[in-house]
């Protein structure tokens, strides 16, 4: 019966790499046909982006952004479909066999739960294992230094590790504590009404995630029918990017896919899409270098002209769309020296996630733009 079944799981595999391979081939050769984009920073490409996403003046649900990965010029950022490990943009995708993001995963569902709940509704998950043998009943939360009982809320910030450090922690809990605290003491000063915010917040994020992980996690119990928030907030793709090394194309329609389950399940919320923020890995915090830029060395890879080519394309694509808002933090993160920008390590001590400082400087504008969205509601109604 082993025999048969290794046989059975061999057969399989080599079927489906056959049909990847085919898949693969089909998308080239159809990219070379509809797509006039020649590199990953070009106008050219700036353009064929510009004209599939923004899609045509058919606004129904399903055509609000042309999904067609046909059109996709290079899924890779080195400009190839081969030297990337980028998932599809356009399917969710969970990471059902890694403990600690199953873990982090249901820490967002109890925060969820908990926005609605009583001291006396607070009780661990039903189950204590999610199928796969986890065991989630120490995941749940209870009211503690980070948690407040809140029945009112305002925005739900989406997104990865940056999202996911308001809380003071990373991966659900397992990392915590020194510059975690300090950003969860801004959070809770600045987006919890108990604690003297002005409005009141949830954050959804896991660390590293990417848009297709996103979209999985609203799909399956971060987006419920009874979280309805006049704002959503979302900020991702910058993993896309740093670790798997897609495409500007491939992160841009990663992003919209997010946004759009989101305007299909929530047609009465304001929807902002937070511009991808800027990341060096340049010691200096330099964008871009004084030396050629090099795709082959890890260390040394130059996304702000790519994340820009993003951010742009996103604002164009809020402005057409009612529901949606685009807020840019570039001024927030960069500065300038002797003509040349760069992240100051106060703001950003790694040059990719915000310090506490940087998020008591950033959740300020936030906060500003929140209530003009929120005021402008007030007044339509």
């Amino acid at each position: 019966a082993t025999t048969k079944r290794r046989l059975m799981f061999a057969v399989v595999f080599l079927f489906s790499t056959h049909l990847l391979r085919t898949y693969h081939t089909w998308v080239a050769d159809l990219s070379s046909s509809v797509s006039t984009a020649t590199s990953t920073t070009s106008a050219d490409a700036e353009h064929a982006m510009e004209e599939y996403i923004l899609g045509t003046e058919d606004d129904s649900l399903g055509t609000k952004f042309d999904f067609n990965l046909g059109k996709v010029d290079h899924w890779c950022f080195g400009g190839d479909d081969d030297s990337c490990s980028c998932l599809d943009p356009t399917e969710a995708v969970g990471h059902l066999r890694t403990k600690d993001w199953i873990y982090a995963h249901q820490i967002n569902k109890d925060l969820i739960n908990n926005a609605f709940a009583t001291l006396e509704d607070l009780l661990p998950p039903s189950t204590d294992d999610d199928g796969l043998g986890n065991n989630l009943s120490e995941s749940s939360i209870t009211i503690g230094e980070n948690i407040t009982t809140r029945n009112d809320v305002d925005v739900v910030f989406l997104g990865d590790s940056i999202t996911e450090e308001w809380n003071g922690w990373s991966m659900g809990g397992k990392l915590g504590g020194g510059r975690f605290d300090d950003i969860a003491h801004v959070f809770k000063t600045m987006f919890q009404k108990g604690k003297g915010g002005e409005v009141e917040a949830l954050a959804l994020g896991i660390s590293g995630d990417v848009a297709p992980n996103l979209l999985w996690r609203i799909q399956n119990g971060e987006m419920p029918d009874n979280l309805n928030p006049k704002v959503w907030w979302v900020l991702i793709g910058t993993n896309d990017f740093g670790k798997h090394k897609c495409s500007e194309e491939i992160v841009l329609m990663g992003i919209l896919r997010v946004v759009e389950e989101i305007m299909h399940h929530k047609p009465d919320a304001t929807i902002v899409i937070n511009g991808i923020l800027p990341r060096s890995s340049r010691p200096d915090g330099k964008l871009v270098g004084d030396d050629k830029n090099n795709n082959d060395d890890d260390k040394v890879i130059d996304f702000w002209p790519a994340i820009q080519a993003v951010n742009e394309n996103l604002q164009k694509i809020c402005e057409k769309h009612d529901q949606l808002e685009y807020f840019d933090a570039d001024s927030i993160f960069i500065k300038e020296k002797r003509s040349k920008k760069y992240i100051p390590s106060a703001l950003m001590k790694d040059r990719l996630h915000p310090t506490a400082l940087g998020h008591k400087i950033w959740g300020e504008a936030i906060v500003k733009k929140l209530s003009e969205i929120l005021n402008r509601d007030k007044k339509e109604r």
